[in-house]
């Protein structure tokens, strides 16, 4: 799966998201440069974004971090 849908992304400041527009162009298969649209440093929602809405909270967690189960 990939972070970009239909040419945007959520983006996360604090705990909320927010979907952003984006531009992007092909670097390889499945994977995509965005060129405009983001700002260094901003946080992106990698994992669970074609569920959420603009404006919803999110947990926030580095990458590396196991995912959790919904028991948590």
């Amino acid at each position: 799966r990939t972070a970009l849908i239909d040419g945007a992304l959520f983006v996360v400041e604090g705990d909320i998201a927010t979907r952003v527009s984006v531009q992007s162009e092909p670097i390889g298969p499945g994977r995509v440069r965005v060129t405009s649209g983001l700002d260094p440093g901003q946080l992106i929602v990698i994992q669970g974004q074609h569920r959420l809405r603009d404006g919803n909270t999110v947990d926030v967690r580095e990458s590396s971090d196991p995912p959790r189960s919904s028991a948590e």
